[in-house]
């Protein structure tokens, strides 16, 4: 709600917002860990059987109040002043069932079937439960310059936070009460002329650790993945500045993005030879930074064709800490390029456009000493058509290849074939049939690879294949 106060333009605006979130996520696992290195009894390799059943249910609920005044301190001067009133209640559990006692004796359980009493196999060992309250009062102060040639914004936001949290992890309970303030700086310097502008940004964001990651409670639910707390991390800083240019005239237009964080929140590892399995405690690092660049061109010509091209790069610097009592800092670098091309046609029946992109991508890690790398080429070719009786026919095919580190190229190939036909019918073309045939080969694949301190790791998800869709769509709106 607004209510403007007087001709000038001064006003006050009141902000209410209520929302709630609540979810339960059901898990089913059967698992067993060899240990080669630790002997059992029996002087053979000790295994850990695990035969469980995970609920988690979690309850959200934020209560937000709100005052803004704007006041006009001179024609081209605008100041506004904020308060804002934020309540926020969490509640999050994870029960944990071990089957493995109930089952009588079979080796597996089909997922979803658990036995009957499996409820009193509740383990507090595997359990945890969670409840947070977060109270917070946040300030700001925002001024506004504007002219024909120069728009300048700068604001500060002030918040302070009364946060408490009750958790219990195991057998191990703990509460802790922390009071602290986060600042928000910004600065906009806007420049324009004719059909040329640049823009200067800068942002600056504290940001508190989680309270979870300050208890010195012990995760051990996964064997090969302990997770502990650490009560001396210190609240953390990024700063964002970003240069962006444009000239509608030449259809040029680029950007420079500078990001860095201080006492950035990372995971300390520490590996067991013994187990084959990590602990990991949250710690402040430095030396996370990265800068990327990107330019691009549009041109139009002649009504029917459409040329595009873009390029960018960037460079990321990743910190972590590895076997944490040696305090060793891991340092990857990954560099990233890309280009793009892409030429459109566009006749009165219909059109075509080609498109080409690649990009590439070095990943070099200063501690192992180890460096990988993968390209992607991909060539599109979108062509459609309009005929007689508002028939439209549109067909999309992709061919992407890619090479690298540990990459089999025959297997990464693919060629995408999606096929669209649709019929338009009845008065004002309110009607509409379609055919959607997908993947029309079958050979659609989807990898991602990430490079971090801790090593490489790639994704592969299963694709659902050649399918088709027949869809029927009415419009009830009236044409003005």
């Amino acid at each position: 709600i607004t209510r403007r106060l007087n001709a000038k333009g001064t006003s006050l605006g009141l902000t209410v917002q209520y929302s709630e979130e609540q979810g339960n996520n059901k898990a089913f696992s059967l698992s067993s860990t060899t240990y080669y290195q630790l002997q059992n009894v029996k002087g053979n390799d000790s295994i850990l059987y695990r035969n469980q059943y995970q609920e988690s249910p979690n309850r959200n609920r934020t209560i937000k109040l709100g005052l803004i005044l704007t006041q006009i301190l001179r024609k081209n001067l605008r100041a506004q002043l904020s308060y804002i009133f934020k309540l926020d209640n969490q509640s999050r559990d994870r029960n944990t069932y071990v089957l493995s006692p109930v089952i009588d004796g079979e080796e597996h359980t089909p997922t979803g079937n658990f036995p009957k009493g499996y409820e009193v196999e509740y383990t507090d060992s595997l359990s945890n439960k969670s409840r947070s309250h977060t109270m917070a009062h946040r300030v700001s102060l925002n001024l506004n310059y504007t002219d024909k040639t120069w728009e300048i914004t700068t604001g500060l936001s002030v918040t302070p936070k009364r946060q408490t949290l009750d958790q219990k992890t195991g057998w191990t309970q703990a509460d802790t009460l922390r009071y602290s303030v986060n600042y928000h700086p910004t600065l906009t310097i806007l420049w324009r002329k004719r059909k040329t502008w640049v823009q200067l940004s800068y942002e600056g964001n504290t940001q508190q650790p989680g309270l979870a990651e300050l208890l010195t409670l012990t995760d051990n639910s996964d064997p090969l993945n302990i997770i502990r707390g650490n009560p001396d991390l210190k609240s953390s800083y990024t700063q964002k500045v970003r240069l962006e240019v444009r000239d509608t005239k030449t259809g040029l237009s680029g950007d420079v993005n500078w990001t860095s964080m201080l006492n950035n929140v990372t995971r300390a590892v520490i590996y067991d030879s013994q187990t084959g399995g990590l602990e990991s405690r949250p710690v402040n690092v430095n030396g996370n930074w990265n800068i990327k660049a990107a330019m691009r061109y549009q041109k139009r010509i002649n009504h029917y064709f459409n040329l595009s091209a873009r390029t960018g790069t960037s460079f990321i610097q990743s910190v972590s800490l590895v076997n944490d009592g040696q305090r060793e800092r891991s340092v990857t670098h990954n560099r990233l390029y890309n280009a793009g091309l892409r030429v459109g046609y566009q006749p009165k029946w219909g059109g075509f456009d080609l498109s080409g992109d690649c990009r590439f991508r070095h990943s070099t890690n200063l501690l192992r000493e180890t460096n990988n790398y993968i390209r992607d080429y991909s060539f599109g070719l979108t062509a459609y058509a309009v005929f007689p009786g508002n028939i439209r026919l549109k067909s999309e095919t992709t061919h992407t290849f890619r090479n690298g580190t540990n990459i089999n190229r025959s297997e990464d190939n693919e060629v995408v074939w999606n096929l669209h036909l649709s019929w338009s019918f009845l008065k004002y073309k309110k009607a509409e049939l379609s055919v959607y045939w997908a993947d029309i080969l079958s050979q659609k694949k989807s990898y991602s690879r990430n490079v971090t301190s801790h090593g490489l790791s790639e994704r592969y998800t299963q694709q659902i294949g050649s399918c088709f869709i027949v869809s029927f769509k009415y419009r009830f709106n009236r044409q003005l």
